[in-house]
């Protein structure tokens, strides 16, 4: 549903670009951002998302492989080609040469949007007049904005469909033997915790207090990237989220060993 009203913003946004619905699709980001980041919990585990996590939510990115930046005006897919933009090309871009350049995805919107983070006070000031039609590279700029809107909203549509009861990844979940499983979902939060988050998203950023080096620096908002990745993890442990409270994995550890249980809580 986020992703779904984050491609209906920018729709707008690219049909009649004004101030207001720049800041609306902006806001449209930063609302669909929370749902998905509960869900990395279920990475790391050879689950749907390891098929099109590097096109989801690839980090960190050099942005020069999309737009234009400070001190090279004609970077970028947008300004350096003059080739027809399909989606099926910027796919095939993401990541090609180098894993930094991404060019789908949460953080390629979010560029696009915000533009660079060039301010220690708050976030990327892209000016609406970058979408505004009439010019090649502002119309290469909304064409390309649109196709990975609607690229990121059928990927994460693709997941949801995985996971429904009846169908899909969850089946086959749901068959393995109990000991697979579960190993599954405790690896997923584990690497989550130790490595993505705390390492590579918590850590690196701190060491070089570099704006770049923050996970969802455009937008300033890393900060619910933080708060949601735990409150996953959270809910994979204990069953609690989505306003229901379910069974949870550490029930059955504490009745197994309850010093550990106590540990991982």
């Amino acid at each position: 549903a986020g992703t779904g009203a984050l491609k209906d913003a920018v729709d707008v946004l690219i049909t009649d670009p004004t101030d207001a619905k720049l800041a609306a699709a902006r806001k449209a980001w930063v609302n669909a951002r929370p749902a998905y980041l509960v869900t990395e919990a279920f990475r790391f585990y050879d689950g749907p998302i390891e098929d099109v996590e590097g096109r989801i939510n690839a980090w960190p990115m050099n942005e020069a492989a999309i737009d234009y930046v400070e001190g090279d005006a004609k970077a970028g897919i947008i300004n350096a080609s003059a080739d027809p933009l399909t989606i099926d090309m910027i796919v095939k871009a993401n990541q090609a040469s180098d894993e930094a350049d991404v060019t789908t995805g949460w953080h390629a919107i979010e560029f696009l949007l915000w533009g660079q983070d060039l301010s220690a006070e708050g976030p990327g000031n892209r000016p609406v007049s970058d979408f505004v039609a009439g010019t090649p590279a502002n119309d290469r700029r909304r064409t390309y904005l649109g196709l990975v809107a609607e690229q990121l909203d059928r990927d994460i549509s693709g997941l949801r469909d995985e996971w429904m009861d009846d169908a899909g990844y969850a089946a086959r979940f749901k068959a393995l033997e109990p000991r697979e499983a579960i190993g599954r979902m405790m690896n997923g939060i584990a690497i989550l915790a130790g490595f993505e988050f705390m390492s590579e998203r918590l850590a690196v950023a701190l060491d070089s207090g570099d704006q770049e080096d923050e996970h969802s620096c455009f937008s300033d908002t890393t900060h619910q990237d933080f708060v949601y990745d735990l409150a996953g993890i959270k809910a994979v442990w204990t069953g609690d989220g989505a306003a229901k409270e379910r069974k949870g994995i550490d029930e059955l550890v504490r009745v197994l060993d309850k010093p550990t249980a106590d540990k991982v809580d």
